[in-house]
């Protein structure tokens, strides 16, 4: 009995410690380990509007604040799948914009550029709901639409972006 709790526990480590690198963010002055790794930039890292992952503004316009993805990336990272599957969020322009949550953009709407990731699948779920097995939060809107965006951690907003691997299990890398 001792032997299987202790591999239980070993184990239950074993999957927490895995799930802690999926995405995150830089900082408020620091960069993603590589453009590859960059999701998009934020202006701050709360009730902020937001920039393109490829976004070249300097100085008072830059925006330094990157939500970023650990995992494996290529220089293909952003390139919007058919039927953008692994749009993230929609903006409705690539620098100072306001966001749409991933099912409530797209063509022949105010938020008409995707911002994709990869094999990301995201959507909304708004608190307390929690987001779904696999899934990470990657940012919090305050409205589903024509929304300011935070950071995962600030809880002030409502609206949760979670995002898993599509066919994989998500996991952090450090």
């Amino acid at each position: 009995m001792k032997k299987g709790v202790v591999l239980g526990l070993v184990f239950g480590l074993f999957l927490i410690l895995i799930s802690l690198g999926f995405v995150s963010a830089a900082g408020d002055t620091n960069t993603c380990l590589n453009s590859n790794n960059r999701i998009m930039k934020l202006y701050y890292s709360t009730n902020s509007h937001v920039a393109v992952w490829n976004d070249t503004y300097t100085g008072d316009e830059a925006y330094n604040y990157q939500i970023c993805y650990s995992g494996t990336s290529s220089e293909n990272s952003h390139d919007c799948k058919t039927g953008n599957t692994n749009a993230v969020l929609w903006l409705n322009s690539t620098y100072n914009s306001h966001v749409a949550a991933p099912e409530y953009g797209g063509a022949g709407t105010s938020y008409s550029i995707p911002v994709c990731y990869s094999d990301l699948v995201c959507s909304s779920i708004t608190d307390p709901t929690p987001c779904g097995t696999g899934e990470q939060i990657i940012a919090r809107l305050n409205y589903i639409s024509n929304s300011h965006i935070a950071n995962a951690s600030f809880s002030q907003y409502p609206i949760k972006i979670c995002c898993k691997i599509r066919g994989e299990q998500p996991y952090w890398a450090n």
